[in-house]
């Protein structure tokens, strides 16, 4: 999770990652909190990992983050 230095979070974006990438996806290959920061919204980015081979819909074998 990032969030703003100043500590007044007005939003929250929720960062679901593709197939075989993980929550790193979001910071560390697209900086989606860089650009939240660079467009100077007051926003939290929060990512989370639902495993390499999940999608994010229910699935055939029961999966379903």
């Amino acid at each position: 999770m990032a969030r703003p230095p100043q500590g007044v979070v007005t939003g929250v974006v929720l960062c679901l990652h593709g197939r075989n990438d993980d929550h790193q996806f979001a910071f560390d290959t697209i900086h989606v909190h860089d650009v939240v920061a660079a467009l100077g919204h007051s926003l939290a980015v929060v990512a989370v990992d639902g495993g390499a081979d999940n999608h994010w819909h229910p699935l055939r074998s029961g999966v379903d983050p």
